[in-house]
C-alpha cells in the first residue's frame, strides 16, 4: 500500500550466499540442530559442509545417496518466506531471542515476523491448558497485562485455552507466539485473525519452512517453545486429586512458577500443601485469590531493573 510504512530488514550476520548454504544444510536429509552443528564445526562452513556429505554417508554404510536441499528448493523457500514478509535468522542476527541462542538443541535458523525488536526484551512465557476454566483464563489475562506493562514480553504458543488468554491480553504490550506449523499457517483456525495481528503489532517466531502444515508431533514440547523464554509461568485451575496429566509434567519441570488454586476438596488428607512442592519441586502457591501482585513482583524481582519500573 503507497505510503505504508515498511519494517527494517533485520540485521545480518550471514551473506546471503551463507544464508543460502545454511539453509540447504539444515534442510537435507538427517540433518537436525546438533548434526548441523557437528557438520559446520568440523568442515569449517555449511557449504563445505554440504560438499562433504555425500562422502560422509557412504563411508558410514549408505547405500543409498543421501538427500541434499537444492539450491533451487532452498531459494524458493526464501521467496516465499519474502512474499508473507518474513525473515530468516540466524544465531547472533537481530530477531533471534539471545535466550534461545545459548540452549541446547536450538534451532540455526528461525523464521520471524513483526517487531524483532521484541526478541531483545526480557520474555517470561505464559502456558497452561487448552481446556483452562473461565477463572484459569481471566487469572492469565491478568498476569499477562500486568508483566507487559512492567516491560515483559509474554511468549507461547497459539493453542486454544491459555495460550489464546495470555496472546489476547499482552497484544498490546508485547508478545511473541511460537507457531508449530509455517509462520503463514493458522492453528487453531480461529486463531486466524490473532495470528495476523500479532504479525503485525508482535512477533511471529516459527523453525518449519513455510507452508509446512503441523503434526501431532510439532506440538510437543520443544528447544524453541522451551528456551526461548527466560521464566515460565504455569497458571492452573486445579490439581484433581493432587494430580496432573502425564504430558503436563514436562512444562511444570520447566516453569519458575506454578501458580493455582487447589480447592480443598481436592487435597488428600495423606497429601498436604508441602507435598505437592517437594514433588515438583516448584514453589506452588495455594490461594483462592488471583495472586496477580504476588506473581508479577516475583518475576520483576528476579529480572530487576531489566523490566520497566514499576510506577
Amino acid at each position: 500500500m503507497a505510503g505504508a510504512s515498511k519494517r527494517p530488514e533485520p540485521e545480518q550476520r550471514l551473506s546471503n550466499t551463507q544464508r543460502l548454504a545454511w539453509l540447504r544444510l539444515l534442510r537435507s536429509e538427517n540433518v537436525g540442530p546438533a548434526t548441523f552443528r557437528a557438520l559446520v564445526n568440523q568442515f569449517g562452513g555449511a557449504q563445505a559442509a554440504i560438499d562433504a556429505l555425500p562422502d560422509l554417508s557412504r563411508r558410514g554404510g549408505r547405500t543409498h545417496a543421501i538427500r541434499l536441499c537444492s539450491i533451487d528448493d532452498a531459494a524458493a523457500e526464501l521467496v516465499r518466506a519474502r512474499r508473507i514478509g518474513a525473515h530468516l535468522v540466524a544465531h547472533g542476527e537481530r530477531g533471534y531471542p539471545p535466550a534461545l541462542a545459548h540452549a541446547d538443541g536450538s534451532p540455526p535458523l528461525i523464521y520471524v515476523k513483526g517487531r524483532l525488536e521484541l526478541a531483545e526484551m526480557p520474555i517470561v512465557s505464559i502456558v497452561g491448558a487448552r481446556n483452562g476454566s473461565a477463572a484459569g483464563q481471566k487469572f492469565t489475562r491478568q498476569i499477562a497485562n500486568a508483566l507487559g506493562l512492567d516491560g515483559f514480553v509474554i511468549a507461547s504458543g497459539l493453542a486454544r485455552g491459555i495460550d489464546t488468554a495470555a496472546r489476547t491480553a499482552s497484544l498490546g504490550n508485547g508478545t511473541i507466539a511460537v507457531v508449530a506449523g509455517g509462520i503463514d499457517i493458522v492453528y487453531p483456525p480461529e486463531n486466524a485473525d490473532l495470528q495476523a495481528a500479532i504479525g503485525e503489532r508482535g512477533l511471529l517466531i516459527s523453525e518449519r519452512t513455510p507452508g509446512y502444515t503441523p503434526r501431532a508431533k510439532d506440538f510437543l514440547p520443544s528447544p524453541l517453545k522451551s528456551c526461548l523464554p527466560e521464566r515460565r509461568l504455569k497458571p492452573i485451575g486445579q490439581l484433581r486429586h493432587g494430580v496432573l496429566p502425564r504430558e503436563q509434567l514436562q512444562v511444570l519441570e520447566q516453569a519458575r512458577y506454578v501458580i493455582g488454586h487447589v480447592p480443598a476438596r481436592h487435597r488428600p488428607p495423606e497429601r498436604p500443601r508441602a507435598s505437592f512442592e517437594r514433588d515438583l519441586a516448584l514453589p506452588f502457591r495455594f490461594d483462592s485469590s488471583l495472586l496477580v501482585t504476588a506473581t508479577t513482583s516475583a518475576v520483576f524481582r528476579e529480572f530487576g531493573d531489566r523490566g520497566r519500573p514499576r510506577t
